[in-house]
């Protein structure tokens, strides 16, 4: 008589907690690795855009914070900032807040804000969020000034940006 041994695969590990204590919560922005772009559009054509300035951000599993310089770094027209944040100070910064559950890796659509100086207008944005080897994020944005304030009749305010956070710490 023969004996035989089977052998058994290994028990799969189970996956480890989205967030365990290794892994941070919050994620800072790398501003060197940052690109932020705003378009004031017709119906069909867009008629200025601008690269801006990241200056700061936060972002976790439920908020994102953005802080922007108000002076593009480049613009497609000189001297026309005026087209896009009328009435407010060169040396402003703008702010975007949005809150929703910003955790998985699909697109989501959250509601925000985007404020300078003393105003401040609704946003949508569409976010999407990628994982990226040691912890940090590639998260990527495409929005639009619900309300913003009108250069010409039917223009609209719209602003991408991808950008990639780093653990806090």
């Amino acid at each position: 008589m023969t004996t035989a041994l089977l052998s058994r695969p290994a028990p799969a590990p189970a996956p480890a907690p989205r967030h365990s204590l290794a892994q941070p919560l919050t994620w800072d922005l790398d501003r060197t690795r940052c690109a932020v772009g705003v378009d004031l559009d017709l119906p069909g054509a867009t008629i200025w855009r601008a690269r801006l300035r990241p200056l700061a951000g936060r972002l976790s599993d439920t908020t994102l914070t953005a802080n922007l310089s108000v002076r593009p770094a480049l613009a497609s027209l000189p001297m026309t900032r005026g087209l896009f944040l009328r009435g407010i100070a060169r040396t402003a910064r703008i702010w975007l807040e949005a809150d929703g559950d910003l955790s998985g890796p699909d697109p989501v659509r959250v509601n925000g804000e985007l404020s300078a100086g003393s105003r401040s207008w609704p946003a949508q944005l569409w976010i999407r969020r990628t994982e990226l080897p040691d912890d940090r994020v590639l998260l990527t944005v495409a929005g639009r000034v619900l309300t913003a304030e009108r250069t010409f009749p039917g223009t609209r305010v719209r602003f991408d940006a991808v950008a990639e956070f780093v653990p806090c710490g």
